[in-house]
């Protein structure tokens, strides 16, 4: 995902109306799994999701299975940010108003700059 600072990419439900707008949980969220690798997230939101980015397992590659940078996670009705036994890199990023802000689970290697939660 590439989005820039001028035009952010967002990820949401796909019901806009009120209430839905604005309910946690709407989507299961962004899912990074076994085979998964070199995924990199700029300048994105993920709102309303029921995990927003959930990344499992380690990197074949040896680099990190997620990069992301300047990424928003909002209003998820379980965990914002939930990694097992993986590893991010993550910067200038923010984690808000979930049920968890930020879940890791069984080790990894994870590096967190200039991030909120």
């Amino acid at each position: 995902v590439n989005g820039s600072a001028d035009q952010q990419i967002e990820f949401a439900g796909d019901r806009t109306d009120d209430p839905y707008r604005y309910l946690p949980g709407s989507w299961p969220g962004i899912h990074f799994n076994t085979s998964s690798k070199n995924n990199e997230l700029n300048f994105c939101s993920i709102k309303n999701a029921t995990i927003g980015l959930h990344i499992e397992n380690p990197s074949t590659s040896g680099t990190p299975k997620v990069k992301a940078h300047q990424i928003i996670i909002d209003n998820a009705s379980e965990a914002g940010l939930l990694i097992e036994n993986s590893s991010a890199n993550i910067d200038n990023s923010l984690v808000s108003n979930c049920k968890q802000n930020v879940v890791i689970q069984g080790g990894g290697n994870c590096s967190f700059i200039n991030c909120f939660n």
